[in-house]
């Protein structure tokens, strides 16, 4: 995977160098962004996902050792992944993913179109990926795997939002043999959220072959 939208001299995306985003990753983040604001209510919530979603990124970087491209595409389909709500709660998750396949989205084409429609939908735990699913059904087994893994982040980034009040605004990962803790810090009680994040696990485990727990709460 070429790295198009992070300045990187390396394929793996590292923690310790600063974030620079290329033109074309601002022109994707800025189309993303805008077209969620179009049709996303809860603003504060879309952020605050994309927050959580990148903080994972970030911290579990020793685990995936996923480009800087993926990054981007973890952070867009963060922004986007309620927009299925403006068609219908039920089932928003599909409706998510036939608006990033067919809105006007300045930025996103092509495969990076799909992958993160593809994130979309997957983000809700309820949602299983199937060959016949279009934006899935596109992409190539590796790419079916890669947005495997960044929905599996999508998914416990929204747990740890589920209450909508931006309770969590921190996560730190400590890595064992077969196993990742993430301590969070909260502001105010955030076990409902905590709650729903490791309801939304079950991909994570499986993708990355690795338990992944909670470690306890930080005020």
């Amino acid at each position: 995977m070429q790295n198009r939208y992070l300045k990187k001299n390396t394929e793996a995306f590292s923690r310790k160098e600063p974030h620079r985003y290329t033109a074309k990753a601002r022109e994707l983040l800025a189309g993303a962004r805008s077209f969620s604001r179009r049709l996303e209510r809860d603003q504060r919530h879309a952020e605050h996902v994309r927050e959580l979603s990148l903080q994972l990124f970030d911290q579990l970087q020793p685990l995936h050792h996923l480009s800087a491209d993926a990054r981007v595409i973890l952070e867009a389909a963060a922004l986007l992944h309620d927009i299925g709500h403006a068609i219908s709660h039920k089932g928003h998750h599909k409706h998510g993913e036939y608006l990033t396949m067919n809105g006007d989205i300045p930025g996103l084409e092509g495969r990076d179109r799909a992958l993160t429609a593809a994130v979309v939908r997957y983000h809700n735990r309820k949602a299983q990926p199937e060959n016949h699913h279009v934006a899935y059904a596109s992409l190539n087994n590796s790419d079916r795997r890669l947005a495997r893994r960044l929905a599996s982040l999508v998914r416990i980034a929204e747990g740890l939002d589920h209450s909508h009040r931006q309770r969590i605004h921190r996560i730190r990962a400590a890595f064992q043999r077969d196993a990742v803790g993430l301590q969070i810090e909260a502001r105010g009680d955030a076990s409902e959220d905590v709650r729903d994040a490791n309801r939304s696990i079950e991909l994570f485990e499986k993708e990355f072959r690795t338990r992944l727990y909670f470690r306890p709460l930080m005020g």
